[in-house]
Protein backbone atom coordinates (compact mmCIF):
# COMPACT_ATOMS: atom_id res chain seq x y z
CA UNK A 1 0.00 0.00 0.00
CA UNK A 2 0.72 3.68 -0.65
CA UNK A 3 2.19 5.32 2.84
CA UNK A 4 -0.11 7.78 4.16
CA UNK A 5 1.76 10.91 3.52
CA UNK A 6 0.56 12.81 0.50
CA UNK A 7 2.49 14.36 -1.88
CA UNK A 8 1.99 17.20 -3.62
CA UNK A 9 -0.11 17.04 -6.96
CA UNK A 10 1.81 17.65 -10.32
CA UNK A 11 1.67 20.88 -11.16
CA UNK A 12 0.94 22.41 -15.06
CA UNK A 13 3.91 22.57 -16.87
CA UNK A 14 2.97 24.90 -19.74
CA UNK A 15 -0.43 23.81 -20.84
CA UNK A 16 0.11 20.51 -20.19
CA UNK A 17 -1.20 18.45 -16.70
CA UNK A 18 0.07 15.56 -16.75
CA UNK A 19 -2.37 12.51 -15.33
CA UNK A 20 -1.17 9.28 -13.43
CA UNK A 21 -1.61 7.34 -17.09
CA UNK A 22 0.21 9.80 -18.55
CA UNK A 23 3.17 9.25 -15.65
CA UNK A 24 2.79 5.46 -16.40
CA UNK A 25 3.90 5.95 -20.23
CA UNK A 26 7.10 7.70 -19.22
CA UNK A 27 8.08 5.35 -16.91
CA UNK A 28 7.87 2.98 -19.22
CA UNK A 29 9.42 5.12 -21.26
CA UNK A 30 13.61 4.58 -23.08
CA UNK A 31 15.47 6.62 -21.01
CA UNK A 32 16.62 10.04 -22.14
CA UNK A 33 17.56 13.21 -21.29
CA UNK A 34 14.39 13.71 -19.44
CA UNK A 35 13.93 10.16 -17.62
CA UNK A 36 15.67 8.18 -15.52
CA UNK A 37 14.88 5.22 -13.29
CA UNK A 38 15.78 3.38 -10.40
CA UNK A 39 15.11 0.87 -8.70
CA UNK A 40 14.49 0.28 -4.69
CA UNK A 41 18.15 -1.34 -4.35
CA UNK A 42 19.51 1.43 -6.21
CA UNK A 43 17.86 4.97 -5.49
CA UNK A 44 20.04 5.76 -2.57
CA UNK A 45 23.32 6.27 -4.66
CA UNK A 46 22.75 8.94 -7.45
CA UNK A 47 18.96 10.69 -6.30
CA UNK A 48 20.25 13.93 -5.60
CA UNK A 49 23.21 13.88 -8.55
CA UNK A 50 20.61 13.25 -11.06
CA UNK A 51 18.12 15.98 -9.58
CA UNK A 52 20.93 18.27 -9.57
CA UNK A 53 21.87 17.20 -13.03
CA UNK A 54 18.33 17.63 -14.31
CA UNK A 55 17.64 21.45 -12.52
CA UNK A 56 21.20 21.74 -14.94
CA UNK A 57 20.67 20.67 -17.93
CA UNK A 58 17.27 20.93 -18.66
CA UNK A 59 15.66 23.90 -20.77
CA UNK A 60 14.46 26.41 -18.43
CA UNK A 61 10.85 25.50 -16.96
CA UNK A 62 10.72 22.06 -18.88
CA UNK A 63 10.68 18.97 -16.21
CA UNK A 64 12.55 15.85 -15.96
CA UNK A 65 11.18 12.72 -14.09
CA UNK A 66 12.91 10.29 -11.88
CA UNK A 67 11.01 7.12 -10.96
CA UNK A 68 11.85 5.35 -7.91
CA UNK A 69 11.12 1.79 -7.38
CA UNK A 70 11.38 0.90 -10.95
CA UNK A 71 13.78 -1.50 -13.38
CA UNK A 72 15.15 -0.16 -16.37
CA UNK A 73 13.00 -1.84 -18.34
CA UNK A 74 10.19 0.39 -17.16
CA UNK A 75 8.65 -2.21 -14.58
CA UNK A 76 7.58 -1.43 -11.17
CA UNK A 77 10.18 -2.75 -8.63
CA UNK A 78 8.38 -5.86 -6.50
CA UNK A 79 10.61 -5.04 -3.44
CA UNK A 80 8.31 -3.18 -1.29
CA UNK A 81 10.08 0.16 0.52
CA UNK A 82 8.83 2.60 2.73
CA UNK A 83 7.44 5.74 0.07
CA UNK A 84 7.67 7.82 2.63
CA UNK A 85 11.19 6.89 4.02
CA UNK A 86 12.35 7.88 0.50
CA UNK A 87 10.89 11.02 0.33
CA UNK A 88 12.30 11.92 3.84
CA UNK A 89 15.25 10.96 2.76
CA UNK A 90 15.17 13.13 -0.34
CA UNK A 91 13.64 15.98 1.41
CA UNK A 92 17.08 15.80 4.18
CA UNK A 93 19.67 15.77 1.29
CA UNK A 94 18.26 18.04 -0.83
CA UNK A 95 18.72 20.59 1.76
CA UNK A 96 22.65 20.43 1.32
CA UNK A 97 22.01 21.49 -2.51
CA UNK A 98 22.78 25.16 -3.82
CA UNK A 99 20.72 27.64 -4.59
CA UNK A 100 17.69 25.37 -3.76
CA UNK A 101 16.07 23.18 -6.06
CA UNK A 102 12.18 23.29 -5.72
CA UNK A 103 10.59 19.39 -6.70
CA UNK A 104 7.58 17.68 -6.95
CA UNK A 105 6.90 14.13 -5.56
CA UNK A 106 4.33 12.20 -6.25
CA UNK A 107 3.17 8.18 -5.26
CA UNK A 108 1.66 6.13 -8.08
CA UNK A 109 0.26 2.65 -8.11
CA UNK A 110 0.76 0.13 -11.09
CA UNK A 111 -1.89 -3.19 -9.58
CA UNK A 112 -0.53 -3.56 -5.53
CA UNK A 113 2.68 -2.59 -6.21
CA UNK A 114 3.80 1.51 -5.60
CA UNK A 115 6.46 3.47 -6.39
CA UNK A 116 7.54 7.51 -6.88
CA UNK A 117 8.18 10.06 -9.15
CA UNK A 118 10.60 12.69 -8.56
CA UNK A 119 9.72 16.08 -10.98
CA UNK A 120 12.25 18.32 -11.30
CA UNK A 121 12.60 21.49 -13.79
CA UNK A 122 15.34 23.07 -15.96
CA UNK A 123 16.42 25.55 -13.58
CA UNK A 124 17.10 29.52 -14.66
CA UNK A 125 18.80 29.56 -10.84
CA UNK A 126 21.71 27.28 -12.42
CA UNK A 127 24.24 25.88 -11.43
CA UNK A 128 23.53 24.39 -8.59
CA UNK A 129 25.65 22.47 -6.62
CA UNK A 130 25.80 19.45 -4.21
CA UNK A 131 29.92 19.16 -4.27
CA UNK A 132 30.37 18.65 -7.95
CA UNK A 133 28.32 20.17 -10.63
CA UNK A 134 26.42 17.50 -13.20
CA UNK A 135 24.64 17.63 -16.34
CA UNK A 136 22.88 15.04 -18.56
CA UNK A 137 23.99 13.62 -21.89
CA UNK A 138 21.83 11.82 -23.29
CA UNK A 139 20.16 9.10 -21.03
CA UNK A 140 23.74 9.70 -18.34
CA UNK A 141 24.51 11.90 -15.58
CA UNK A 142 27.75 13.12 -16.03
CA UNK A 143 30.05 15.48 -13.94
CA UNK A 144 30.50 18.89 -15.65
CA UNK A 145 33.58 19.69 -16.88
CA UNK A 146 35.35 23.38 -17.27
CA UNK A 147 33.61 24.75 -20.24
CA UNK A 148 30.25 22.68 -19.68
CA UNK A 149 30.14 24.61 -16.32
CA UNK A 150 31.33 28.13 -17.46
CA UNK A 151 28.19 27.83 -19.94
CA UNK A 152 25.82 26.87 -16.63
CA UNK A 153 27.14 30.04 -14.81
CA UNK A 154 26.95 32.34 -17.89
CA UNK A 155 23.44 30.67 -18.33
CA UNK A 156 22.26 33.42 -15.38
CA UNK A 157 22.91 36.29 -17.43
CA UNK A 158 19.13 36.33 -19.31
CA UNK A 159 21.04 37.74 -22.02
CA UNK A 160 23.65 35.01 -22.50
CA UNK A 161 20.57 32.63 -21.58
CA UNK A 162 18.49 34.57 -24.42
CA UNK A 163 21.75 34.34 -27.27
CA UNK A 164 22.07 30.68 -26.34
CA UNK A 165 18.92 29.60 -27.44
CA UNK A 166 20.07 30.35 -30.88
CA UNK A 167 23.48 28.94 -31.15
CA UNK A 168 24.27 27.32 -34.82
CA UNK A 169 21.42 29.81 -36.42
CA UNK A 170 21.23 32.30 -38.89
CA UNK A 171 20.85 35.51 -37.55
CA UNK A 172 20.72 39.66 -38.79
CA UNK A 173 23.11 41.95 -37.62
CA UNK A 174 22.75 45.95 -38.05
CA UNK A 175 25.66 48.01 -37.07
CA UNK A 176 24.74 51.45 -35.31
CA UNK A 177 27.12 54.58 -36.32
CA UNK A 178 26.53 58.03 -36.21
CA UNK A 179 25.27 57.93 -39.81
CA UNK A 180 22.19 55.91 -38.26
CA UNK A 181 22.16 51.79 -38.60
CA UNK A 182 23.56 49.79 -41.52
CA UNK A 183 21.56 47.49 -43.71
CA UNK A 184 20.63 44.23 -42.32
CA UNK A 185 23.08 41.48 -42.79
CA UNK A 186 23.58 37.55 -42.30
CA UNK A 187 25.44 36.00 -39.46
CA UNK A 188 25.66 32.51 -38.23
CA UNK A 189 25.67 32.79 -33.74
CA UNK A 190 28.64 30.11 -33.23
CA UNK A 191 28.50 30.57 -29.59
CA UNK A 192 27.87 32.87 -26.59
CA UNK A 193 29.39 32.94 -22.71
CA UNK A 194 29.16 35.57 -20.25
CA UNK A 195 31.74 37.89 -21.97
CA UNK A 196 31.14 37.54 -25.72
CA UNK A 197 29.49 36.30 -28.74
CA UNK A 198 31.05 35.00 -31.48
CA UNK A 199 29.50 35.09 -34.53
CA UNK A 200 30.46 33.73 -38.49
CA UNK A 201 29.57 36.32 -40.86
CA UNK A 202 30.73 36.13 -44.65
CA UNK A 203 33.52 33.68 -43.86
CA UNK A 204 34.98 35.48 -41.16
CA UNK A 205 34.91 34.79 -37.53
CA UNK A 206 34.47 37.48 -34.94
CA UNK A 207 34.04 38.25 -31.28
CA UNK A 208 31.40 40.67 -30.02
CA UNK A 209 31.16 42.31 -26.80
CA UNK A 210 28.58 41.02 -24.66
CA UNK A 211 27.95 44.66 -23.60
CA UNK A 212 27.59 46.24 -27.27
CA UNK A 213 25.06 43.48 -27.89
CA UNK A 214 21.17 45.13 -28.12
CA UNK A 215 19.01 41.97 -28.51
CA UNK A 216 15.94 42.56 -30.75
CA UNK A 217 14.01 40.25 -33.45
CA UNK A 218 13.40 40.68 -36.94
CA UNK A 219 9.74 39.29 -37.67
CA UNK A 220 9.80 39.49 -41.67
CA UNK A 221 12.55 36.96 -41.58
CA UNK A 222 11.24 35.50 -38.19
CA UNK A 223 14.74 34.99 -36.31
CA UNK A 224 16.99 36.81 -33.69
CA UNK A 225 18.23 40.36 -34.77
CA UNK A 226 21.16 41.97 -32.40
CA UNK A 227 22.46 45.58 -33.10
CA UNK A 228 26.19 46.55 -32.43
CA UNK A 229 27.56 50.09 -32.50
CA UNK A 230 30.53 50.77 -34.46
Amino acid sequence: MIDAWKPMEIAAFHTMRLSDDDLARLRKSAENHFVERKSFGDWKKDVIKTLVAFANSLPIGQPGFLFIGVKDGGEVDPKSQSLDEIQKTISDEIKNVYPPIPYTAKALLEGSLAYLVVIVQGSEHRPHFAGLSFIRRGSQTIEANEEQHATLIAERQSKVRELLKFKGQAIVVVTVGHAGRSAPRSAVLEDCNQFYATLLESGARKAVSLGRIEILHDYKKRCLKIEIPE
